[in-house]
């Protein structure tokens, strides 16, 4: 079990990997990126990766119906979706 210091130093090596796989999507576009995570840390990691990439944080209810988070993204023009793997497999 880590601290709450080593979680956090874990959480912020997340996010800047994350940023990084990101920016080539995204590059200081200000382009939306969806994120359909649960409310966390995943949430969390996803939004300071989205933001350090330059783009827009996205939040998307994980409860929503897949047409209309497909019709979401496709409205905001989504340069990329951050989704669990398991997710995924709903969106078809």
């Amino acid at each position: 079990a880590g601290t709450p210091a080593d979680d956090a130093t874990v959480a912020g090596i997340a996010a800047a990997a994350l940023g990084g796989r990101l920016s080539r999507h995204v590059a200081d576009s200000g382009a939306p990126v969806g994120l359909l995570l649960d409310h966390g840390a995943d949430a969390l990691i996803g939004a300071f990766g989205t933001l350090a990439a330059g783009g827009i944080v996205m939040p998307i209810d994980v409860d929503d119906a897949p047409g209309r988070v497909r019709a979401l993204l496709t409205h905001a023009g989504a340069a990329v979706v951050v989704v669990r793997a398991a997710r995924l497999r709903d969106l078809g």
